[in-house]
Formats: structure tokens, C-alpha cells, sequence
């Protein structure tokens, strides 16, 4: 796992009343961050759940997921909604996941927390 000073780390989430201990979650007030990860090409899928905690605020993010380079999705992230992540990442070598507010700045003594829900990789 490479990253910025503002890393995915592993940390329990909500969204929408929904229990995530199984989650990657980073919070901050800084206009971007990312997280990358090496697949090693013997994964087939990636899923997840990304949505903002329900006692984060409501600072918009969106997140968006890059297979050694290439676009593969563009989430906005609220609080309130879950947005489903399905993934094609067979021959994939590195997983990049990017993050960034989309509301300007943000509540320092609130920020808002990013949670990906549930993270799995196939084979």
C-alpha cells in the first residue's frame, strides 16, 4: 500500500444505519488524498460500499478508482447513501484509489469521514 498524508486506514463505518467493521476509512479537511494499492494481476473483482459516516458531515467527496492508470469509477459520496462499487480488475497491477472534497472547505472540527464498506477483491 502506497499513499499520501492521508491514507486509507483499515476502521469501522456507517452508512445509512448500515454496520461496516470491515472498512477503509480516512477523514480530513484537505482538498485530495489516495491510496494505492498492488494487485499483483491475480484478482478478477472489486466491490464495495462508499458513502460519507452518518455522524460525518455533510461534506460531498468523490471518489474515484483508477486500474494501473485507467479510469474504472466515479463515485460522489454523501451521508445517507451507500453507492454500490463493481469492479473489473483481471490483469490489473496497481488499484488507485483517489479522494477529494467537492465542497470547498470543510468543518476542521468535523471533517468529514470517507468509508468504504466491506472492500473485497475475487479471484
Amino acid at each position: 500500500m502506497d499513499g499520501g498524508r492521508f491514507s486509507l486506514e483499515p476502521g469501522p463505518g456507517t452508512i445509512k444505519g448500515k454496520k461496516y467493521e470491515d472498512a477503509l476509512t480516512v477523514d480530513w479537511c484537505s482538498s485530495d488524498g489516495f491510496t494505492e494499492y498492488n494487485l499483483g494481476s491475480s484478482w478478477k473483482r472489486m466491490t464495495a460500499s462508499i458513502g460519507l459516516d452518518d455522524t460525518s458531515s455533510d461534506w460531498p467527496m468523490t471518489v474515484n478508482i483508477l486500474a494501473d492508470g485507467k479510469a474504472r469509477a466515479s463515485v460522489q459520496a454523501v451521508t445517507g447513501t451507500a453507492r454500490p462499487v463493481d469492479i473489473d480488475v483481471k490483469g490489473i497491477t496497481r488499484l488507485r484509489i483517489e479522494y477529494e472534497i467537492t465542497g470547498g472547505t470543510c468543518d476542521f472540527d468535523n471533517p468529514p469521514l470517507l468509508v468504504i464498506g466491506t472492500p473485497l477483491l475475487a479471484r
